[in-house]
């Protein structure tokens, strides 16, 4: 379980945003006739997010074995699981993980109690436990959810339910020649943003 989170899209992405802020450049810049002060983020390297993972690797495994309840949920009702491109999803509110294993199936963990003795177990998915399961899939998925059928009733759900990532807030990821930002995109993204602002100021005047 532990191995099959740190290797997903999220957590890896987690991680790279983590080191992207790390070397992230605070400067001051030029915007709209004002300096102002900014803080730029670049590309983690690919390398990097592997070493991370793999040296968090003994504490993850070690966690999810001693502080989780770890519940098998059987599911036979007529509205199947979901998965999608990035199936384990952790709930960084509760620690809560889920993991859809098929369309019957979910493991879903929870952090024990104090005093209590982390367990495995079976059990028979409620209608609730099934909404809750596919819901954090369609809003934790990368790109693509899986489903049994289309319906509209599922498309609307998917509506509903999936979350738009905001990429000023989000980090700028991996790749494989990932570094620090350099001042010549910070001078073409500065001036992107311009444009992007003066076009948005038309349409405002335009409008009104």
């Amino acid at each position: 379980m532990a191995a099959q989170y740190i290797r997903t899209h999220s957590f890896m992405n987690h991680v790279a945003k983590m080191l992207s802020l790390q070397q992230a450049q605070r400067k001051q810049i030029s915007f709209e006739g004002r300096m102002v002060t900014g803080m730029f983020v670049g590309m983690a390297d690919t390398g990097e997010v592997m070493n991370h993972v793999t040296r968090f690797w003994p504490f993850a495994r070690q966690r999810l074995e001693s502080d989780y309840d770890w519940t098998v949920f059987h599911n036979s009702r007529s509205r199947k699981l979901l998965t999608s491109d990035d199936p384990c999803q952790w709930n960084s509110a509760t620690g809560g993980v889920i993991v859809p294993i098929d369309l019957d199936l979910a493991l879903v963990g929870r952090i024990v109690q104090n005093g209590q003795q982390p367990r495995f177990r079976h059990a028979i998915a409620s209608p609730e436990l099934v909404a809750e399961v596919n819901r954090a899939i369609v809003k934790g998925c990368n790109s693509c959810v899986y489903g049994h059928t289309d319906t509209p009733d599922l498309r609307r759900f998917m509506e509903k339910n999936y979350v738009k990532r905001d990429i000023m807030l989000a980090g700028r990821g991996f790749s494989n020649n990932g570094k620090p930002i350099e001042p010549e995109e910070i001078e073409r993204l500065m001036k992107n943003l311009e444009r992007l602002r003066a076009k948005e100021r038309e349409r405002e005047t335009g409008v009104s």
